[in-house]
């Protein structure tokens, strides 16, 4: 059994050591939590009231007044055409890319 080996099973019952590793990883891991929430609630298809709208306005959307679910679709068409750079088959693009809106 080699010495790492022997300090894993010297310490696998020690109640003290859990608890401060656990101490030592439970910020890590509210930390970790708090990103993945800040993630979703700005990502496009999930953002909602005024993150929606934020995000629209940020691609050059100022309209007013719709659900949040009208603000995404409205905010990943103009994405779209913003990516076109305006050129003739913007349209066409944001039809193929946007069909369900």
């Amino acid at each position: 059994m080699g010495q790492s080996e022997r300090l894993t099973e010297q310490f696998k019952d020690s109640t003290d050591l859990n608890k401060l590793l656990d101490g030592l990883t439970d910020p890590y891991d509210e930390l970790e939590q708090a990103a993945i929430d800040i993630r979703e609630k700005t990502r496009l298809p999930t953002a909602e009231g005024e993150q929606a709208k934020l995000n629209a306005r940020k691609v050059g959307v100022s309209l007013t007044g719709f659900p949040d679910v009208v603000f995404r679709g409205i905010t990943a068409v103009q994405i779209t055409s913003n990516r076109a750079f305006g050129g003739a088959n913007a349209q066409m693009l944001m039809v193929s890319v946007h069909a369900e809106f």
